[in-house]
């Protein structure tokens, strides 16, 4: 909310005070601001004027009012500037994370490796195992188990989770490489070797062809021989498989569609 300068009224009551006379009174303004009442009657103005209209009766209610209403009108205070809001700390991570789908049934593994000796954290280990996997109660249950290592149980638990050699990556099969076709399409056209789906085909779906001399289908991985002339030409398709592209085939040419 707003913020209003203050002022202290040190009153003294003489003998006599209200009827014969009216109370002594020294204002004391704290926090006025320099340009306060600018071209308005002073604070002690507004105090003389209070004591002059009640002359005679009881005043102090009345002086009190004046001036508060004079500190409302002229003693309003700048806006404070707002302290910036401290950051909340960050929390302490734990060296393994329990929040990956499958780390939790491997920490209590691991943990439990780990705690061997202990009878009392390896029960609570297979509490915690009984626990709906990867639910809120049983990562808390984990986390809470985590806090409780040592700094050489700790040490030992990331040694031996960093330990842990990853699988190899499987090899990939080696592109099938055809030799060149000893057969031509029924045009007379030399045929293309390719070991994957033909970029003719680059719209078509499917992983399969049906080979246009023996009408034995076959997979683009395994090679395939075609005529990209043809498809050229006018969108007709012409396969073969490796075994009759290779000249170790034949057949009448059937010119299926591709798949």
């Amino acid at each position: 909310g707003a913020r209003f300068a203050t002022a202290r009224l040190d009153i003294d009551l003489p003998e006599g005070y209200p009827t014969t006379c009216g109370p002594l009174v020294k204002v004391t303004p704290g926090g006025l601001p320099e340009d306060a009442a600018a071209g308005a009657p002073s604070l002690e103005e507004v105090v003389e004027s209070a004591l002059r209209d009640a002359a005679g009766n009881e005043a102090l209610f009345q002086l009190a009012e004046a001036v508060r209403t004079w500190l409302f009108d002229h003693g309003k205070l700048p806006e404070e500037p707002k302290a910036p809001t401290p950051e909340p700390p960050e929390e302490e991570g734990d060296d393994l994370d329990v929040d990956s789908e499958d780390l939790d049934e491997e920490l209590i593994e691991a943990l439990e490796d780990l705690l061997a000796g202990d009878a009392a954290r390896r029960k609570e280990l297979r509490r915690i195992r009984g626990l709906a996997p990867q639910s809120a109660e049983q990562k808390a249950a984990l986390r809470r188990q985590l806090k409780m290592l040592s700094a050489e149980e700790r040490e030992a638990l990331v040694g031996s989770d960093s330990d842990s050699e990853p699988e190899p990556a499987k090899p990939r099969a080696p592109a099938v490489k055809l030799a060149p076709a000893q057969v031509e399409c029924p045009k007379g056209h030399e045929l293309t070797a390719f070991s994957a789906r033909p970029p003719d085909y680059r719209k078509f779906d499917g992983d399969e062809y049906t080979c246009d001399l023996c009408g034995r289908d076959g997979e683009y991985r395994y090679g395939v021989y075609h005529c990209t002339k043809c498809f050229q030409q006018g969108g007709k398709q012409f396969d073969a498989c490796p075994a009759c592209g290779g000249g170790g085939g034949g057949g009448k040419p059937k010119g299926k569609k591709k798949r």
